[in-house]
């Protein structure tokens, strides 16, 4: 027997020939489907689905590829064939031999069976899960990544069937990570896990659509729309019962639908961090008769709208959400309309079961007996630190096996998303794939395969590597509280230098093993950052030179672009540069802007600026490019002035067209607020400018410097290029 590899020279080890928790159990009927270049067997297709003829032709590739170039011939069931065959969706021959006729209706399940040498593959609302479970499940096909697959040849192809029916633990279903996976339509069909196109919703529908209905700059012009605090409009959110606003929302949402009739979600939901909620008599008086939960005048919104496009369920549905703060406390005597979906938002610890906590079980089942339909937003990251080693999946095991419990339709589980990077990234990926279709499987016994499908001789190492972060998980506590990160990362250090070294010679493997280290690396890297001062005398230099330069290595050649949601590597590179660059300047930093922590802001090519690059901004009054001050590194009680090298889009003469100040986060308060003029700045060239007074920024605070230009001002646009912190002598 060979391998073949997909788009990859790794040669696996053949352990998926043996027992596999994705070989179906029970008895098996053995067929031979090719032998010496000739094949019995026909494909015939359905007619009437409009995805069996691509599930039929992905089918026909796999199988030549598994018997060693023998074409099965494929046609549509309208036209002459004879027996053996392989019936591909709702063929007549498939009907008439009861195939699928006890598929629970409005569910994703398949059917595999053989009938009289026949094989049939039906699925609903899909044949393709049919396939490639037949393809996993029969004939030893493995998909683990979007260049590593593996498909055994031979020049007797014989498929050990098991007639069986599956129902998938979920209907929607989706793995939120990296984008070579998320967004592949080959992995995501080949796993039976949705591509992302966010998760079944139109893109301006998905989330947070207050804004996009009601937008914020129509404030000033129709204060009425927005949210009563303290007696007065406040443009911290809307009103969600005002008329105007109830019949926006209606008429957004069926054109919505209306544009988009494949797609099944429509999010009616509040604003991102936009608090407080509305407290005028409308809103207060149903809160109040629903027990005081803020977001029951939200889901007399919701309703009303649901109540308007009734007649587009149960296709599209109108979504609310459970996401934060005041609007997770379920409101009582309240029934959402049958058409509503309760996206449901994981807000727990991430390393502990949704359920484990009395409270927050209590909640979920709250919300779950409103409404008739429900799917899951599972967080399972740290957003905030993307390489962060959280042993989070065994708490997602047991999510995964409890909301089947209580009839949830679809889960998204997001984990380090749109970047390559996070701990064991693509291993989690294919795992959670599995799961998101059959919740029972054991999944350690998966991740020893990916193991050993992925990283051939090293496999033993890697699979140890997962049980080391397993194994805090298991015991409901983080990497730290479990092991000390100190112990762990010499541990970890240790598996991975083996593995490393039983791979040497294969590039594929390597790659895969260096992108699994690199979230160690950076453990390592941080607590040797997060130690100074404290260590300044006894500072391991050459180690943090070396982690930081393995860490800059592997970022580069893995094109890792983010070390989290708001910062890029780049970023992060240049912060821990600074402590090396203590030792040789004179005790300044400086940080290119396009490396501070910028949310989806545009950065823009720019050869003025240094680099070639410069962040932009518009006069609206945010501030959004931030540089997280280095204040570990800065002298204790010393001074430091802040400065800025700024462009602007035109010429001007006011006062104050452009600023920024510092932000202490910890304390939450402005340290200082300056402005500059227009006639210190050029259109025509990069200019540093002094922002406010020297100021002492306070040990063991996060503190931010931050830029902005108010809406009055004339300049267009301005560019943000170095950011400096200079000690004041």
């Amino acid at each position: 027997m060979k391998t073949i590899l997909l788009l990859s020279s790794l040669l696996l080890i053949s352990s998926l020939s043996t027992a596999s928790q994705l070989t179906p159990k029970g008895p098996s009927t053995p067929l031979l489907l090719a032998k010496d270049g000739h094949t019995p067997y026909t494909i015939v297709y359905a007619e009437n689905a409009p995805d069996a003829k691509s599930a039929a032709q992905e089918l026909r590739a796999y199988l030549r590829a598994l018997s060693g170039g023998v074409m099965l011939p494929l046609v549509s069931e309208k036209e002459t064939f004879k027996a053996p065959f392989i019936s591909v969706g709702p063929t007549e021959a498939a009907r008439k031999a009861g195939i699928g006729a006890t598929l629970p209706a409005g569910h994703t399940a398949i059917e595999i069976k053989v009938v009289d040498g026949n094989i049939y593959l039906y699925g609903i609302p899909s044949v393709f899960p049919a396939v490639m479970n037949f393809l996993e499940g029969d004939l030893g096909c493995r998909y683990y990544t979007d260049k590593i697959n593996y498909v055994p040849v031979t020049p007797e192809l014989k498929a050990n069937v098991t007639n069986r029916v599956e129902t998938a633990s979920f209907d929607d279903r989706l793995v939120l990570t990296d984008y070579d996976l998320a967004l592949s339509h080959t992995w995501t069909r080949q796993n039976n896990v949705l591509r992302w196109e966010h998760f079944r919703h139109p893109r301006d529908w998905f989330a947070h659509t207050y804004r996009l209905v009601v937008p914020m700059k129509d404030f000033s012009e129709t204060p009425e729309l927005f949210a009563v605090v303290d007696g007065k409009p406040s443009n911290t959110m809307i009103c969600p019962t005002h008329p105007e606003n109830i019949r926006r929302f209606k008429e957004g949402v069926r054109r919505a639908m209306l544009a988009n009739p494949g797609k099944k979600y429509f999010s009616v939901s509040e604003s991102d961090g936009s608090y407080p909620y509305c407290h005028c008599p409308r809103c207060m008086k149903i809160i109040k008769a629903h027990g005081g939960a803020p977001v029951a005048a939200h889901l007399y919104l919701v309703n009303e709208v649901a109540k308007s496009v009734a007649d587009r369920a149960p296709g599209q549905l109108v979504e609310c959400f459970v996401y934060s703060r005041d609007f997770r406390k379920p409101p009582v005597n309240l029934k959402l309309e049958p058409n509503v979906n309760i996206w449901y938002c994981s807000n727990g610890d991430a390393v502990k079961p949704e359920f484990a906590e009395p409270g927050r079980a209590k909640e979920f089942e709250t919300w779950r007996k409103m409404g008739s339909h429900m799917t899951i937003w599972d967080y399972t990251a740290d957003y905030g630190n993307y390489f962060r080693i959280l042993p989070t999946l065994p708490a997602e095991v047991q999510n995964l096996k409890y909301y089947p419990r209580h009839g949830v339709d679809g889960v998204m589980i997001m984990e380090v998303y749109g970047c390559r990077g996070g701990d064991q990234q693509r291993l989690r990926a294919w795992v959670l794939a599995k799961l998101l279709w059959n919740a029972n499987l054991d999944a350690n016994e998966l991740a020893r395969e990916y193991c050993e499908g992925v990283y051939g001789p090293a496999a033993k190492e890697r699979y140890a590597y997962f049980e080391l972060v397993d194994k805090a998980g298991q015991a409901g506590k983080s990497i730290k509280e479990f092991y000390g990160l100190e112990k762990f990362t010499a541990e970890a250090d240790k598996l991975f230098r083996a593995a490393l070294a039983k791979a040497a010679g294969n590039p594929v493997i390597l790659r895969e093993l260096e992108l699994d280290y690199l979230p160690v690396l950076i453990t390592r890297l941080n607590l040797i950052f997060d130690a100074y001062p404290g260590n300044k005398a006894h500072f391991p230099l050459a180690e943090y030179r070396q982690l930081l330069a393995e860490i800059k290595r592997i970022s580069s050649a893995c094109d890792v672009t983010r070390i989290s949601e708001l910062n890029s590597m780049n970023g992060y590179i240049n912060e821990k540069e600074m402590l090396l660059n203590l030792a040789d300047g004179d005790g300044s930093f400086q940080i290119h802007a396009v490396n501070g922590r910028l949310y989806d802001y545009p950065t823009v090519k720019d050869p003025l600026a240094v680099g070639g690059k410069a962040t932009r901004q518009f006069c609206d009054g945010n501030w959004i490019v931030q540089w997280l001050l280095p204040v570990r590194l800065c002298e204790p009680g010393r001074k430091y002035q802040l400065m800025a090298e700024i462009r602007i889009d035109k010429k001007s003469s006011m006062k104050g067209v452009c600023g920024g100040g510092v932000f202490n986060v910890t304390k939450k308060r402005s340290v200082f607020t300056d402005l500059i003029d227009g006639d210190k700045l050029s259109d025509t060239e990069y200019r540093f400018v002094k922002l406010g007074k020297p100021f002492i920024p306070e040990p063991g605070c996060e503190v931010y410097a931050y830029f902005s230009a108010p809406p009055t001002s004339d300049i267009g646009k301005f560019y943000v290029n170095r950011i400096r912190l200079i000690p004041v002598k």
